[in-house]
C-alpha cells in the first residue's frame, strides 16, 4: 500500500489552513526544479483559533470559497489536495536513536528501524507528520546526510519529530470530507514554510526563518537541509491591528485598513512631518507616519525579544552566524524587518517564495509561502521517507510499503 506523491510534471492541490484565511494552490516543480504556480484562491475567516477549529461551519463555507475560486481559475474541479496544519497545533520532540549494523552496508531498512524506533515513543493519541533526521553518525563519523551503502557498526541520529493531536486531525479531516474533497495527507506548516522561503544552500548553512501570520509567529531553525528548531509564539499582525484599535477607538476593519494604508514600524526622515488625516473616526486628530511607527514599535519589540531569546538559548552567536529572513502574511508591514534587523543586531531580510513563479506572470507573496513550500515537499525525492499517511494504523502499512518499492528499485 504504497503512498502515492505527484511526479514533477504533476500538479498538486495543496490546501494551507491559517488563523484567518483558508489557501488553495495549484501547482507543480519544472524540470529546472522551480515552482510553477497555475492558480490560487483564498477566503477569510474566523473559525481557527490555536490551531483548533471554532467554528465548523464557518470553516467548511470559507474552505467552499477558496475551492470555488481555485476551481474557476484552473476550470476544473477539485476533488483530493494535500492539507497544510497551522504551527500552532504542531508540537516537536527531538528524539535520538541508534541500531546495530553488524559491520555491513547500512540499508534502507536500518533507517526505516530508526523511524520506528522515534515514532513508537511518541504517544498513542498524538499524530506524526513529519519523522525527520538532524544527521547520522555512523560510529565516529558524525554529520552524515544520506548513511545508505556505507559500512559501519553503529547507526545513531536524532529524530525532529513534528506531530499533532490524533483528535484535531480528525477535525479537519471530517471538515474536509464534507466539502467533498479527498484529504491525500497533512503536512506541518514550519517544515512547509522553510521549504517555500530559503534556497537549498541556505538550508544548508543555515537560516533561522520568522513566519508572521495573523495571530502567531513561528521561528524556524534550519541547517545542513534539515529542520533543526520551530517554535510558535502567541503573536501576530493581528495584535498590531488592536493596538490601532484601541488607540484610535476604531473598530478593527477600520484599524486593518489603517495599517494597510499607512502602517510602518520605521518612517522615512522624509515622511515624519507628513499629516494624516482620519476623520471622523479620530475626531479630526492630525496624525504622522511616525505617530503610528511609535504605537507599532513597543509591541514589535517584545516579539523580537522572545524571537532572539529562544535563538539564543540554542546558541548565542546563532542569529549573528546564520541567514535571518522575515515570511508570512505580517512580513508585509512597511519597515518591519529593517526594524528587526535593527533590534537583532544582524540583517533581517524579506524573504518571498524562493524559485517560485505564477505562470499567469501574478507576483507571489510573502503569504504565500507555505504552500510553495508543501508543493516542493511533495514534488521532491529526498523528502519522501518521513511522510506519513492520515490514519495511525496505516503507518506501519505505509512503512513496509515504501521499505519493499525502495528494495524493488
Amino acid at each position: 500500500m504504497k503512498y502515492r506523491f505527484p511526479t514533477t510534471s504533476q500538479e498538486a492541490v495543496v490546501l494551507d489552513f491559517s488563523s484567518r484565511r483558508i489557501l488553495g494552490v495549484s501547482g507543480r516543480r519544472s524540470q529546472d526544479n522551480q515552482i510553477l504556480v497555475s492558480a490560487r484562491g483564498q477566503q477569510a475567516h474566523q473559525a481557527i483559533e490555536n490551531g483548533k477549529m471554532i467554528d465548523p461551519d464557518q470553516c467548511e463555507q470559507a474552505l467552499v470559497g477558496a475551492l470555488q475560486s481555485l476551481e474557476a481559475t484552473l476550470q476544473r474541479s477539485v476533488h483530493k489536495a494535500y492539507v497544510v496544519l497551522p504551527a500552532s497545533c504542531i508540537t516537536t520532540a527531538r528524539i535520538s536513536v541508534k541500531t546495530n549494523v553488524q559491520g555491513r552496508q547500512v540499508e534502507t531498512a536500518d533507517v526505516v528501524k530508526l523511524i520506528d524506533q522515534a515514532t513508537a515513543r511518541v504517544p498513542a493519541n498524538e499524530v506524526v507528520l513529519h519523522c525527520l533526521p538532524t544527521s547520522y553518525t555512523l560510529d565516529e563519523t558524525i554529520g552524515i546526510r544520506d548513511p545508505r551503502s556505507l559500512f559501519g557498526h553503529q547507526l545513531s541520529t536524532t529524530m525532529m519529530i513534528l506531530k499533532t493531536s490524533f483528535m484535531t486531525l480528525k477535525n479537519y479531516l471530517a471538515m474536509i470530507e464534507k466539502c467533498h474533497i479527498k484529504a491525500m495527507g497533512f503536512l506541518a506548516n514550519p517544515l512547509c514554510t522553510g521549504l517555500g522561503a530559503l534556497s537549498e544552500e541556505q538550508q544548508n548553512y543555515g537560516s533561522c526563518l520568522i513566519d508572521m501570520g495573523h495571530l502567531e509567529t513561528t521561528l524556524s531553525v534550519f541547517r545542513r537541509g534539515s529542520l533543526m528548531h520551530s517554535q510558535t509564539f502567541a503573536f501576530g499582525g493581528e495584535h498590531l491591528t488592536q493596538t490601532l484599535s484601541r488607540h484610535f477607538r476604531i473598530s478593527m476593519t477600520q484599524a486593518e485598513r489603517l495599517k494597510s494604508l499607512y502602517g510602518t514600524v520605521v518612517v522615512n526622515p522624509s515622511e515624519i512631518h507628513d499629516p494624516l488625516f482620519l476623520s471622523p473616526h479620530t475626531g479630526d486628530l492630525p496624525l504622522n507616519k511616525s505617530h503610528i511607527a511609535g504605537l507599532l514599535q513597543p509591541p514589535t519589540q517584545k516579539l523580537a525579544k522572545a524571537l532572539f531569546k529562544s535563538l539564543d538559548q540554542i546558541n548565542p552567536k546563532m542569529r549573528f552566524r546564520f541567514d535571518v529572513l522575515l515570511t508570512g502574511g505580517g512580513a508585509s508591514l512597511s519597515g518591519l524587518s529593517d526594524y528587526l534587523g535593527q533590534l537583532a543586531e544582524h540583517g533581517v531580510q524579506l524573504a518571498p517564495p524562493a524559485e517560485a513563479f505564477h505562470e499567469t506572470k501574478e507576483t507571489l507573496s510573502p503569504s504565500d509561502t507555505t504552500a510553495v513550500g508543501a508543493i516542493r515537499y511533495l514534488s521532491t525525492q529526498q523528502h519522501r521517507k518521513p511522510f506519513f499517511t492520515t490514519l495511525p494504523w496505516m503507518k506501519k502499512i505505509y512503512r513496509l510499503g515504501l521499505w519493499l518499492s525502495e528494495k524493488v528499485v
